[in-house]
């Protein structure tokens, strides 16, 4: 996913409109398969709108294949931008330090800034030319190209690579199992057979959708997009009877363990009872429930087998 988001910013990059179709064609399925439900329902419709432009607009799809569907703010190699980039770069020059407070809350000023702001950052750009307050367009090199630009990138790749050395290369792990390269957590093996059809389910989706959309008598469009299974490294939650028996198993033990200390050193059997290793008396709550569920049917079997345990008691303390 992440080439083929690179790729589609290499079209804004080089108003290359033909990949740009490409890389909305191959990024569609992610949204369909990630469960990006409204990118997955509008993509589409903008994707068949570009590829049909040159049956329907051949003048617009002319315009576009020359690279005009971007902005070139300047003669630079690889710097031209997305409009909608484009169009918040605009408004940050209108906007200046005061903002557009409170603008927005009246809809003559609104449509006044609308109309005016764009001529409005043009001409603060003439004028910044002008008075040379910034550097020239005549320059066609982008400016990445410089050697320290260079440098640092070289630097920063090296230390990346010594980082990745330093914590073990996670791409040489011969294992089948899917882990995670930051936390080392790995999937349930359930989820690393899912992962692998994830994306060819996003493809399937979205040829079905882009068939619906072909159909004139009923279309699929608001219809409800099913949604996939993401959470690949959700763990299995353990059964409710075996973690049952884990805490009863380790509450018995941690009884059996206080009440003999508690005979030895001649406790009062009542107040050790009194006190709770829980938030909720385990005899009567379950304790996956996030609200205590009473049992009051476990009372009588805790009561007839606590009854030897306090006659012991009592005949001990009598003795003593």
């Amino acid at each position: 996913m992440e080439l083929v988001i690179l790729l589609l910013i290499r079209s804004f990059r080089e108003a290359n409109f033909f990949l740009y179709c490409q890389s909305l064609a191959e990024l569609i399925p992610y949204f369909f398969a990630n469960n990006n439900v409204n990118y997955a329902r509008w993509l589409p419709i903008h994707y068949r709108d570009m590829v049909t432009l040159e049956q329907k607009h051949p003048q617009l799809a002319q315009e576009f294949q020359s690279g005009n569907f971007v902005v070139h703010k300047s003669s630079r190699q690889f710097s031209a931008m997305a409009i909608d980039q484009a169009h918040e770069q605009a408004n940050a020059v209108i906007k200046a330090d005061g903002g557009v407070i409170s603008m927005t809350e009246d809809p003559s000023a609104l449509r006044r800034w609308m109309i005016a702001g764009p001529e409005v950052s043009h001409l603060v750009a003439q004028y910044e030319a002008a008075c040379g307050t910034k550097e020239g367009t005549e320059h066609t090199s982008h400016h990445e190209e410089t050697e320290r630009a260079q440098r640092v990138f070289f630097e920063n790749v090296e230390k990346l690579s010594q980082a990745m050395k330093d914590m073990g290369n996670p791409f040489q792990e011969e294992s089948r199992d899917l882990l995670s390269l930051d936390t080392k957590d790995i999937a349930h093996h359930t989820a690393a057979e899912l992962i692998g059809t994830h994306l060819e389910k996003g493809k399937v989706r979205f040829q079905e959708f882009m068939k619906g959309l072909e159909g004139e008598e009923e279309s699929t469009f608001y219809e409800p997009i099913k949604k996939n299974r993401v959470d690949f490294f959700r763990q299995v939650p353990a059964s409710v009877d075996s973690s049952k028996q884990k805490v009863l198993k380790e509450d018995c033990q941690l009884f059996s363990t206080l009440f003999i200390s508690c005979q030895s050193r001649e406790c009062d059997l009542k107040e050790f009872f009194r006190h709770e290793n829980q938030s909720h008396p385990a005899a009567s709550v379950m304790v996956e429930s996030s609200t205590p569920v009473r049992n009051p049917t476990s009372l009588p079997f805790l009561r007839a087998k606590l009854q030897p345990l306090r006659q012991s008691y009592r005949r001990r303390h009598h003795h003593h």
